[in-house]
Order: C-alpha cells, then structure tokens, then sequence
C-alpha cells in the first residue's frame, strides 16, 4: 500500500531535484527570481493600463451625461440661434464621436438614439415620439428616457471591465 505522500514524491519528483538544483546554485535562483519578477511586473502593467483606460471611460461618460444637461439648458435659455450651433449642443454632439472611439458598441449605439431623442426635442419641443421600447412619449420624456437607457449601457460597460 502506498500512501499519499509517497505517492506526491513519485509524481513530482523531478521537481524536488530542480528545486534542490536552484537550492545549491545560486545562478539558477537569479534567473528564476528574474523570471518571476518579469511576469509580475507585465501583470501589473497590464492592470495598470486597463485601470486607466477604464477611468478615461468613465470621464468620458460623466461629461456626456453632464453635457447633455447643459445642452438642453442652453436650448431652453436660447431664443433666436439655431440649435445646431449652440456650445453646448456641438459639445454634447462632439462627445459621441469620442465615445464611438473608446466605448463599447452598445454603448455607441446607445448613444445614437440618445442624440436622435435629443435632435427630436431640439426641432419639436411640443411633437410624441415612439422610443426605443416602442411607447409613445413626448419629446423631453422620450429624450430622458433614452438618455437612462445610455446611462445602463454605461454602467454595464464600466461593470464588465
């Protein structure tokens, strides 16, 4: 009858020698520490760079959200100047081609109806559109609610990172 550890000797016994090999020369161990040492750092600067990348996502997101307040804040103020050429409302539209750049696909197509619903309220404030999900709503209710569905999208895309 053979016991476990017995057992584990016979296996893995060829790794015993390589460690005793390391054990009694030391150039074996620098090379192995060396190894080691490489794969962590490559690791750490993978997190890293995904880490910062998922923060530059995140700002992204943030201004886009915040700029699409602005935007209908400076339509409703403004009388007199087309929408298409308020700041506010080229800016809220310039961030969409930054998110088509760095965001996930449903995200960028998110973000199509988003301005879609926006361009709706912008060119008939008073006029029912039919959403995303097929209901029939006014237009700054439809833009609101489209503008959730982006911000769904987000959260799951910055979730999945």
């Amino acid at each position: 009858m053979i016991t476990a550890c017995e057992n584990v000797c016979r296996d893995f016994h060829w790794f015993f020698d390589f460690l005793s090999d390391v054990a009694t020369n030391p150039i074996y161990a620098i090379f192995l520490g060396f190894g080691v040492s490489l794969l962590i750092w490559r690791s750490q600067t993978k997190l890293a760079s995904r880490l910062d990348f998922n923060r530059e996502k995140r700002t992204l997101y943030r201004d886009f959200i915040s700029q699409s307040g602005k935007a209908v804040h400076e339509f409703e103020a403004t009388v007199g100047i087309p929408w298409q050429h308020l700041p506010a409302v080229r800016r809220f539209w310039s961030l969409k081609y930054e998110i088509t750049l760095i965001g996930s696909e449903a995200v960028d197509q998110k973000t199509k109806v988003a301005l879609d619903a926006a361009e709706q309220l912008f060119e008939h404030p008073r006029s029912k559109f039919v959403s995303s999900d097929g209901l029939s709503r006014e237009a700054d209710e439809n833009f609101r609610f489209e503008l959730d569905a982006v911000i769904e999208a987000m959260k799951a895309d910055l979730i999945k990172e």
